[in-house]
């Protein structure tokens, strides 16, 4: 029995394809917002393999040309990547958060630390 191709392509689902091109189009600051809103999401679901995937993600986008900034924050998501790793969740969060909103403040120019989640920026 033979299958016919579906002209159209396969299935698309909308809200992937919502958040796909809501990716692409995001400003560097913004992408840095949503990894920080990934991270502590993950960490609200208690889910290690995500929560860890966030973290290295921030690492991978650290510059160390910069100085001692990214040295400072490497060692702090590796800190945090270790409390997520003994499911230390509501401790890794609460390290995670504070940076979140200062990223927050300082991609947006806002006063206030927006709500998780709000990665609009």
């Amino acid at each position: 029995m033979s299958t016919t191709p579906n002209p159209a392509g396969p299935a698309v689902n909308p809200l992937m394809s919502y958040r796909t091109q809501q990716v692409m189009s995001a400003s560097p600051e913004r992408l840095v917002l949503m990894v920080y809103d990934h991270v502590l999401a993950s960490c609200k679901a208690r889910d290690v393999k995500k929560a860890s995937s966030g973290l290295a993600t921030l690492i991978d986008a650290l510059d160390f040309d910069t100085g001692d900034i990214a040295v400072g924050l490497f060692r702090l998501y590796r800190y945090v990547m270790e409390k997520v790793k003994k499911q230390e969740f509501d401790e890794a969060a609460s390290i995670i958060r504070p940076l979140r909103d200062a990223w927050y403040q300082a991609a947006c120019g806002c006063s206030g630390p927006g709500e998780p989640g709000d990665s609009r920026g």
